[in-house]
């Protein structure tokens, strides 16, 4: 495989993923990138607690992992919703992800 062709491959792929991406959360906005840096704060931060009191567990990591996860398909249901009011507006995908903005700004 030459250069050319594992180049065009990265970017046919990057292309697919930006695309699957957008269908599922919707446009990259202010709301989507503080959910983003909420979800990696709290996660950071459960780390950084667990090593601090010496217990880390990889059992809870996995939980938290997996709840962060679960964040993002539930605000990509909403996106996905959205789509089908006929709005044009990402209005149950903004309120879902201001709602789990909250649950980590207070978690």
């Amino acid at each position: 495989m030459d250069f050319e062709h594992g180049r065009t491959i990265t970017q046919t792929i990057i292309a697919a993923l930006g695309t699957v991406a957008t269908y599922l959360w919707g446009g990259w906005d202010a709301v989507l990138l503080a959910l983003v840096v909420m979800v990696v704060m709290d996660y950071a931060t459960g780390i950084t607690a667990s090593w601090v009191r010496g217990r880390p567990d990889s059992e809870v990591g996995r939980r938290g992992v997996a709840r962060k996860v679960g964040i993002f398909v539930v605000v990509a249901l909403a996106n996905v919703i959205d789509g089908t009011g006929g709005l044009g507006e990402p209005i149950l995908r903004t309120v879902t992800a201001w709602f789990y903005i909250g649950a980590e700004a207070t978690g």
